[in-house]
Parts: structure tokens; sequence; C-alpha cells
């Protein structure tokens, strides 16, 4: 069962090489959540941030059959802000597969 996988964009374009990126890493979600139905992938641009730190906001969200699963962070650029998002998001469905073994 494949995984739908939803991009949103505010204030900011998602390039294709944001999305190969992205698509690399959906089998750790996939192995971690065999349930998983739809990833939604929110990138935002603060529109009104100069140079403060931390103006894109990533957003995963991960819909598995009756539970909602989401991880956010924020960082300059998407790449690194999708990362630290990642890496939550894998955290959280971890510890969501061990509770339930």
């Amino acid at each position: 069962m494949t995984m739908d996988v939803n991009y949103v964009a505010r204030n900011i374009a998602i390039p294709d090489r944001f999305r190969e990126y992205a698509e690399e890493k959906f089998d750790k979600i996939e192995q971690l959540s065999t349930r998983a139905q739809r990833l939604e992938i929110k990138v935002v641009k603060e529109a009104h941030h100069r140079h403060s730190e931390g103006n894109v906001t990533v957003e995963l969200t991960v819909v598995d059959k009756g539970k909602v699963i989401r991880a956010e962070s924020k960082a300059d650029d998407k790449f690194a802000a999708f990362d630290t998002a990642f890496g939550k998001l894998l955290e959280r469905l971890r510890r969501l597969r061990d509770r339930r073994k």
C-alpha cells in the first residue's frame, strides 16, 4: 500500500529538488508505520521576517488509520527545517510502533 503525499506551500515555491529530497526519505515512514495512509508536507515562509532566525516552517503530518502524527520545525532554509521535522516525526512513529508491540 502506498501513501498519498500532499504538498502545501505558503509564500514559498517548492522546487522539484525539494520534492525528490523528501521522497527519498518516505521509505523510512512506511517501514515504521505500515498503516500510514497520507503524508502532508506543509512549507510556510514567514512573510514579515527580514533577518530573523527560522523564517521557514516545515510541518509534517502522517495520517495513520485513526491516528494523526505531527512534527514541525523552523529553520532558515526549507531543507534544514525538513530534516529536523523529519527526525522528530520518525521518533514519534518509532515510539508509537513500540507501544503497539
